[in-house]
């Protein structure tokens, strides 16, 4: 969802000459401490095998967040989604093409007036001079 509200502001801020930057990112898979509460198996096999294999999937929380701070102080280009190429777990940040169900316009639409209902706010991009 994140990503498609990202397409259709950058959509909705060029088609109004507004000059706002709207980015998307992605940390990947990051080792952080947001998966703690997640209860694999509390057997040794699986608690040892998630200690040798999440290392090898995943990256630093550093890492991941360099899609964010690309995005913020880059030049992030405007209606991107930043994050490991390919979508994949780990690596530098780079453009992800959007996936078609992303810019799908029936989708967009539906999502920005979702998104207008659930927080009560009518946001109409305003054309600037």
């Amino acid at each position: 969802a994140n990503s498609v509200f990202t397409y259709v502001l950058h959509a909705k801020c060029t088609s109004a000459n507004v000059m706002v930057r709207a980015v998307a990112a992605h940390p990947g898979g990051s080792a952080t401490n947001l998966g703690d509460h997640l209860n694999f198996g509390s057997g040794f096999l699986m608690r040892n095998l998630l200690n040798v294999v999440a290392p090898l999937m995943m990256q630093s929380a550093e890492d991941g967040s360099m899609g964010l701070i690309l995005g913020m102080l880059g030049n992030a280009e405007s209606g991107r989604l930043y994050g490991p190429k390919n979508n994949r777990g780990r690596g530098k940040p780079v453009v992800n093409p959007p996936k078609s169900y992303e810019n799908d316009p029936a989708a967009m639409d539906m999502l920005w007036k979702v998104s207008e209902e659930a927080t009560g706010v009518k946001f109409d991009i305003k054309q600037s001079i």
